[in-house]
């Protein structure tokens, strides 16, 4: 009886006559064991993953970076190409046996350099203008065009050829007339 008011106090409510003698009401005869914690039990298998959350707003703009270090300054470049050299004339028809003055406008020719005209005939050169051309390669020059004293010239079409030092070149025409141009 002994036993019997143990097991009472031990395990209210158990009936006695479920229990053997040492019997533990939850684990029959285990009871020895139970005063003892068991081995842990091996893990579960991972759960399902959970279902995918709702997008977030979108961030701000970030703030525009520095600017970049300027970097050296390059090498300059070559000489550009100039224009092809070109002349223009007061005025090109002369009369035969006066003396008249030509002006001759220039571009396109090597900057301060020497710049002189001259009129081609069948064999000879006859020399009729000289002068400089400024900074950027133009000239006006006046001079005097004596067709009396330059007997190589008779009426007809002649050209004017200007050039410069490095060989630009120009030519317009010009006509010596026997009477009235």
């Amino acid at each position: 009886t002994e036993d019997k008011a143990r097991r009472e106090r031990d395990f209210p409510g158990a009936r006695a006559s479920s229990l053997r003698g040492g019997e533990h009401p939850r684990h029959p005869r285990e009871h020895d064991s139970c005063a003892f914690p068991g081995e842990p039990g091996n893990p579960g298998n991972p759960g399902l993953p959970g279902v995918q959350g709702i997008q977030g707003e979108p961030g701000l703009p970030g703030n525009p970076g520095l600017p970049g270090v300027q970097g050296p300054q390059g090498p300059q470049g070559p000489v550009g190409p100039t224009s092809p050299a070109s002349i223009v004339l007061s005025e090109n028809c002369f009369t035969d046996g006066e003396e008249h003055s030509i002006e001759v406008a220039g571009s396109g020719f090597a900057a301060n350099q020497v710049v002189f005209g001259e009129i081609v005939t069948g064999g000879d050169t006859i020399a009729v203008v000289g002068g400089t051309s400024n900074d950027s390669g133009a000239f006006n020059i006046t001079s005097t065009l004596d067709l009396e004293s330059l007997a190589a010239l008779t009426p007809g079409a002649y050209s004017l050829y200007v050039r410069d030092v490095e060989e630009n070149r120009a030519t317009a025409p010009i006509v010596v007339a026997g009477g009235k141009c």
